[in-house]
């Protein structure tokens, strides 16, 4: 689940490298030249890529309107990813190593201001925000590792905090993998990954981590994210695939499991209801692709050759 276990040796090189290369070199790649329009499609998207030269960029985030070219928010000070937009698209939480550990930050939406919200020297891979903007739910292990010494992973447990990343408390408690929450737009319910039960699967919780329960329960399933009325999550499931996931829908309850596309993982569905991307490796690199909740209108949004991560559509 964790794409980004780098060793410290590659760190220092990269730091090494940002220090030694071309201060002034523009950045390419990643959509900066251009990105393919989507029919009826107003809101923003964003991301994270490795811009060229990796002598200045390591991962960083950046917006893009589809059919305009992207603009980057970060600017190569550590590494940068799953970025996640505030309610009123004002700001933007991600995690970053720009500290030396991965921690939450918040910035504003044109990339002012960056802020670090947590402290906790534990690894954070992912942030959701409340329906309200004024909290946020997000994956650490703070808790430190809950099993026997020569566990090949560490635990991860769900804090729900305030926006500002205080009072946070855990919401998960049995020890395993639990990441990549996501808020129901009501504001009642989080559906989450786990492996609780030994594989992968989508979970849901009440935003107060009361009631959880399996969604899923066939093959690995991950990356939950709900459609804006709630009546529908939509999520990224190997079942089919022997190893390669693709994009399903289901009810909000877990009923009517069905594919959508194949070769995809992390959807994030517009909150208009007309598309949803996701990022597919199919015709090489990962690529930013759309598609509408029918399956019909599959469009490559972004085609450089720059591999993209974790696309979240913003308000309109």
């Amino acid at each position: 689940m964790n794409r980004l276990a780098a060793a410290a040796s590659s760190v220092v090189a990269a730091l090494i490298l940002v220090a030694c290369g071309a201060k002034d070199e523009a950045p390419r790649g990643c959509g900066l030249e251009g990105t393919t329009p989507l029919p009826d499609a107003s809101a923003e998207l964003l991301y994270a890529c490795s811009p060229e030269p990796n002598s200045r960029y390591r991962l960083d985030i950046l917006v893009v309107r589809p059919g305009e070219p992207a603009r980057l928010l970060t600017h190569g000070e550590g590494v940068n990813y799953r970025p996640s937009w505030s309610p009123d698209g004002r700001h933007i939480a991600f995690v970053s190593t720009r500290s030396g550990a991965t921690e939450l930050h918040v910035m504003n939406a044109d990339g002012t201001g960056v802020l670090q919200i947590t402290d906790s020297q534990a690894f954070v891979p992912n942030v959701n925000w409340s329906p309200d903007g004024a909290r946020i739910v997000f994956a650490s292990t703070a808790a430190g590792i809950t099993g026997p010494l020569g566990v090949s992973r560490v635990p991860s447990d769900i804090y729900l905090a305030r926006g500002d990343g205080s009072e946070a408390r855990r919401l998960t408690l049995d020890g395993g993998y639990n990441a990549e929450p996501d808020w129901s737009p009501d504001g009642g319910r989080i559906a989450f990954t786990s492996d609780l039960g030994g594989t992968f699967q989508v979970w849901m919780m009440g935003s107060d981590g009361s009631g959880q329960r399996p969604l899923t329960s066939v093959g690995q399933n991950s990356a939950p994210d709900w459609s804006p009325d709630g009546s529908q999550i939509v999520f990224d499931s190997d079942r089919d695939h022997h190893g390669n996931d693709s994009i399903y829908l289901m009810g909000a309850d877990g009923s009517g499991q069905r594919p959508l596309a194949d070769d995809g993982i992390h959807p994030s569905w517009s909150r208009d209801g007309q598309w949803i991307v996701f990022e597919s490796d199919r015709d090489g690199p990962n690529e930013i692709y759309a598609v509408h909740p029918d399956g019909s209108g599959l469009t490559q949004v972004t085609h450089d050759g720059a591999s993209k991560d974790e696309p979240e559509w913003g308000p309109a």
